[in-house]
């Protein structure tokens, strides 16, 4: 049984495993609940078996003695500066998300991209796909692909060159999740643009994969 205390980690949180309680292989914990009074009961399936083999156990776990429990204790996460911006960027205009594209935080830049993808920022993402900067292109790639561009494969036909090899990966995985089977022959533009890794590869033959499946049900 482990504790995982919340803290703050950017605009996201984290959390540190801390053992509470560690038994045998015949210790298997299925469901916890707390009490009114602070302690905690564990259901133990003992064995490994699934059938119904009546060696099951509750066990309750309090707090040692002269510690007090504190029921119902509020769990609180200092929001720290880039939650708040985060939360900001609901409501920002177009520059601060483009800035925010290119921001090391994984979440500030999902929520600019959730921003971006709407319709009143279409025209100026579009134009983004040919900023210099390969994070702001491949921000730009992931809010139109979020908002159902009309001309998709077009979007995606020219980024399949792009020289950045994430971006013709997001590239090739939104040919597939398209099933733009006009775009079957073009997809190898990808794997000539600029560098190969494995995980490249693997992209590539899974969307010709799915493109030779859709094209096999039309």
């Amino acid at each position: 049984v482990e504790v995982h205390r919340p803290k703050p980690f950017g605009a996201s949180l984290r959390a540190d495993r801390e053992v509470l309680v560690q038994g045998d292989e015949s210790f298997r914990p299925v469901g916890i609940a707390t009490a009114p009074d602070g302690s905690v009961y564990i259901t133990d399936w003992v064995d490994v078996s699934y059938n119904v083999h009546g060696k099951g156990r509750l066990w309750r776990l309090m707090a040692k003695t002269g510690k007090k429990a504190k029921p119902g204790a509020a769990l609180t996460v200092a929001v720290n500066a880039s939650r708040r911006m985060m939360e900001r960027l609901s409501n920002a205009g177009f520059s601060e998300l483009r800035s925010a594209l290119t921001n090391n935080d994984p979440f500030i830049r999902s929520a600019a991209i959730s921003r971006l993808a709407k319709p009143s920022f279409r025209d100026a993402v579009q134009n983004e796909l040919e900023s210099t900067s390969p994070a702001i292109r491949l921000g730009a790639l992931l809010a139109l692909r979020r908002a159902g561009n009309e001309g998709a494969e077009m979007v995606v036909d020219e980024m399949l060159a792009d020289p950045d090899e994430s971006i013709r990966r997001m590239a090739l995985v939104w040919a597939g999740e398209g099933q733009f089977i006009s775009l079957t022959n073009r997809l190898s533009i990808a794997l000539s643009s600029g560098a190969v890794s494995p995980t490249l590869l693997k992209t590539h033959a899974a969307a010709l994969r799915i493109l030779g499946k859709a094209a096999k049900l039309e």
